[in-house]
């Protein structure tokens, strides 16, 4: 399933279609997937975290960040 990541700021508006998967267990929904935060312009963020926990990361730090959505679902059936 794809979906589509909106960010509005003040500055721009980017639209991602982002690869999600979908686990689904009776009323429980779980959608997960990856972002990368120089889609975002997160690129400066990154740097900045990087020098500052440069010794606890040993000089790496990921730029993909794991994104997950879950929700309760429930069904019901419509009288006519």
């Amino acid at each position: 399933m794809d979906f589509l990541f909106v960010e509005d700021s003040h500055e721009m508006r980017i639209t991602l279609t982002v690869p999600m998967n979908i686990d689904i267990k009776m009323e429980y929904l779980k959608l997960k997937g990856l972002i990368d935060l120089p889609d975002f312009n997160g690129t400066n963020a990154l740097n900045s975290i990087n020098r500052s926990c440069y010794d606890l990361h040993k000089g790496k730090t990921w730029n993909d960040v794991e994104i997950e959505f879950s929700t309760t679902i429930k069904a019901s059936l419509c009288a006519r």
